[in-house]
């Protein structure tokens, strides 16, 4: 065989393999119910002082937000039991039917309210965004490789 046809196959099984990876990623990623992926923001979380799944019931103009899992805290005896309806004072719900919600808190009110922590400023971004995220399967696992302190 010849060098420059052996070099031509390996370009293209080079080449195809990397295709195959990148339908890979695509087919792999965590997508939200709008149909686009879902990214945890780092410094959201690192910047939490309470990670929450949080049940979200909104009947009759009345939003009921109760406590499924507790997934991280360092408010320690002031940390919402499961179960627990808690009070969150800049919650926007997203136009969707998904009553599940992974939700990085700090508490406002010595732990009787809390607040959805925004994303941190940094160069280029001024911060101030709040954003809840769908509590699927592929977030959570994003989730739980997130370094906490």
């Amino acid at each position: 065989m010849k060098p420059n046809r052996l070099r031509l196959l390996l370009a293209m099984g080079l080449f195809l393999s990397w295709i195959s990876y990148l339908g890979f990623l695509v087919a792999h990623t965590t997508r939200g119910t709008d149909g686009k992926p879902v990214r945890l923001s780092h410094p959201q979380f690192l910047t939490s002082e309470l990670d929450v799944i949080l049940e979200v019931n909104d009947e009759e103009n009345i939003v009921l937000t109760r406590v499924t899992e507790v997934l991280y805290s360092s408010l320690k005896d002031k940390t919402p039991k499961v179960g627990d309806i808690v009070t969150i004072n800049n919650l926007e719900l997203p136009e969707t039917q998904n009553k599940f919600w992974l939700v990085p808190l700090r508490s406002t009110d010595s732990g009787k309210s809390f607040e959805i922590v925004p994303i941190p400023a940094s160069p280029g971004f001024s911060g101030r965004t709040v954003k809840i995220y769908p509590a699927f399967d592929g977030v959570l696992l994003q989730y739980k490789k997130l370094p906490k302190p």
